[in-house]
């Protein structure tokens, strides 16, 4: 390997080593939160809670989210959030004739699909908060054509 790509490769584990290390308590730069591309990170989503009344089955969970400080400098904190599903749904499900191993699982689907369109909602937030944007990412350089590219039919 030339030096280059022995210098790109280490770059990057020190990237991964930077995004896989932060736990909460953690402290990082606007500079740091600005290298962590939220979209590939794991929000460390753990199941806290499960309770079911007469109305809804209701799913409590922690994940890890960054809060900005005072000082400008962000911290990973622990978050709490919930879905619900209305045990109506289920038993429609069930008064439609489908077995209850069917209406579980189509109610665990919901509830997954709840908390993956909270999870990109974070995300986005997240993102959002960085003072370089994908924009900023990119240059002229990344889109250098050839006049033999730009001659191709």
């Amino acid at each position: 390997m030339n030096k280059k790509m022995l210098s790109m490769f280490g770059a990057i584990l020190l990237i991964a080593t930077f995004v896989a290390g932060i736990t909460v308590g953690t402290i990082i730069t606007q500079s740091q939160f600005d290298q962590i591309d939220f979209m590939e990170k794991s929000l460390n989503i753990t199941v806290d809670n499960k309770e079911k009344n007469e109305d809804y089955v209701k799913i409590t969970f922690a994940y890890d989210y960054f809060e900005k400080l005072e000082s400008g400098e962000w911290e990973v904190v622990k978050q709490i959030g919930a879905v619900y599903y209305p045990l109506e749904e289920y038993y429609n499900c069930r008064i439609n004739g489908s077995t209850k191993q069917v209406c579980v699982e189509e109610a665990k689907a919901d509830l997954k699909a709840q908390v993956k369109d909270i999870k990109f909602e974070l995300r986005d937030s997240l993102e959002s908060q960085k003072t370089k944007t994908f924009y900023d990412e990119l240059s002229t350089s990344d889109f250098d054509l050839t006049d033999e590219e730009l001659n191709e039919d």
